[in-house]
């Protein structure tokens, strides 16, 4: 999706995938062949709207070509969820990953949502750790509650890094967990530094 048949070329376009009130829909799943390549998306990847509910987007190349490991020009933000019902998964699991970098705008944003998963991506990185970057924050939740980015689980914490600004900003939020993610920091130990916060609070309330 705004990539030619190879996959590892740009030809553009607004939105890549966009839900709107809807529930239990997968784009991608675990599995070779599963994922989709969304990339030079002027808007976003994927967008998520108005009560979407129960949905997952997983082992996904979001801003990149084929191989995740090479940022194709021309896209704006990575997943945006907006006005969202519980609970919309984004990853997942290892199987699940999405890939989400190289994006002008922020890898993931959440505003005025509930319920939202946010596990085992790699934001602003590649497949093989390439910095690849996001050009705002890895992850932005605003006014939401009841969030977790990351998991119970060292396999279910996401990778983010090389971001323009906070690794994490949460804003206006409550009720959400951010645990088990390697922010500023691959699994390897090899820095890939985001420019600001690792996570960033403001008004929040049990976070």
């Amino acid at each position: 999706i705004g990539v030619d048949v190879t996959g590892m070329n740009a030809l553009g376009g607004g939105a890549g995938i966009r839900l709107n009130s809807v529930r239990d829909c997968e784009v991608g799943r675990a599995g070779e062949g599963g994922g989709n390549v969304i990339a030079a998306m002027e808007q976003s990847g994927v967008y998520l709207q108005s009560g979407c509910a129960s949905n997952r987007v997983a082992n996904n190349y979001i801003g990149t070509d084929k191989t995740g490991n090479a940022k194709l020009p021309g896209q704006g933000w990575g997943i945006i969820m907006s006005d969202c019902s519980p609970t919309n998964v984004i990853g997942g699991s290892v199987a699940e990953r999405n890939v989400i970098s190289g994006g002008r705008g922020s890898g993931i944003t959440v505003a005025w949502s509930t319920g939202t998963v946010i596990r085992a991506n790699y934001i602003g990185v590649g497949t093989n750790m390439a910095l690849l970057g996001n050009g705002i924050y890895g992850v932005q939740v605003q006014f939401s509650r009841d969030f977790d980015v990351g998991g119970p689980s060292a396999s279910d914490g996401n990778v983010i890094g090389v971001c323009s600004n906070d690794g994490v900003a949460i804003s206006s939020s409550s009720n959400g967990m951010v645990r088990r993610n390697y922010i500023g920091v691959a699994p390897s130990g090899s820095v890939i530094s985001n420019a600001d916060s690792g996570v960033y609070l403001g008004l929040c309330f049990y976070v």
